[in-house]
Parts: structure tokens; C-alpha cells; sequence
């Protein structure tokens, strides 16, 4: 069975909830039938602080991981998304990431979060979040 490539894209003051829980969901179901291959990425591979300030090792930044050949891309929120957002070499990467990634979806607890993922997102191709149908109109508009 060749195993799916999944990548959650982290930055400083991400939300940690945002990431270790769908993590955690992917490794254990990569444990399971061996499909899964987890990656973490920031802007550059090294320590990354989530708003509680509890310390991730991204294994990978936008420099040295390979875009193409990812399954799924996973985006996560938190409150320094903003800026996050303004990274042109990390939204660079996502736009390249999400324009050949089988799935692209964003966790994010607060619902203003989601917004970061549109980076990925490609004309036509299906995307989803976690906030609810309401305000995912103002995050995700139809154009």
C-alpha cells in the first residue's frame, strides 16, 4: 500500500488544538493500516509556538519540502494567522501545495482562522473547515 503524504502547516501562535488533534487522528490511522505518512510545516523547519506557547518541531519548511505529491493539506488557525497570511514565501507554497493536493481543509477553532487555508485552495476543487455553515460564508466567499 503506498502511504498518503498528509501536511499540516503550522506558524508562530498557531493553535495547538488545530493541530494535534487531527494529527493525532492520521498517525493513529497510519498505525493502523500503514497509509499514512504525517508531516508538519512552518515557514522553516525548526521550533514553532502555538498561542499557549507549547513548543512543535516543524520536521519541514516551505525551502525544503516538495509541494507536489501531497494528499492531503492540512491548515491550521490560531491568532497570529494574520500574519501568517502575509508570508509571501509560506502562502506561495500553499497555493503551490493546494493546487495538486487530493484534499485541502483547515482546523480551526476560532471561525476567523479559516481565511489562511484559501491560500491552498484552486478554482473547482473541493475544500472544507470545521466552522460552522454561517460563518463560513464570510470566510470562504463564492466568487
Amino acid at each position: 500500500m503506498q502511504q498518503r503524504r498528509i501536511v499540516f502547516v503550522i506558524f508562530e501562535g498557531f493553535q495547538s488544538l488545530d493541530l494535534v488533534g487531527p494529527h493525532e487522528v492520521f498517525q493513529y490511522a497510519g498505525m493502523l493500516s500503514g497509509g499514512y505518512d504525517c508531516r508538519i510545516l512552518a515557514p522553516a523547519a525548526g521550533l514553532v509556538r502555538s498561542t499557549s506557547g507549547l513548543p512543535v518541531q516543524a520536521g519541514h519548511g516551505v525551502a525544503d519540502l516538495d509541494p507536489r505529491g501531497i494528499d492531503t493539506l492540512v491548515t491550521v488557525g490560531g491568532d497570529s494567522v494574520d500574519h501568517a497570511a502575509q508570508d509571501s514565501a509560506l502562502t506561495g507554497w500553499l497555493a503551490a501545495a493546494g493546487a495538486s493536493a487530493r484534499r485541502v481543509t483547515s482546523v480551526c477553532v476560532r471561525p476567523r482562522s479559516g481565511h489562511f487555508g484559501r491560500s491552498a485552495e484552486r478554482k473547482g476543487a473541493r475544500s472544507a473547515n470545521n466552522a460552522s455553515g454561517r460563518s463560513r460564508g464570510m470566510m470562504w466567499p463564492q466568487s
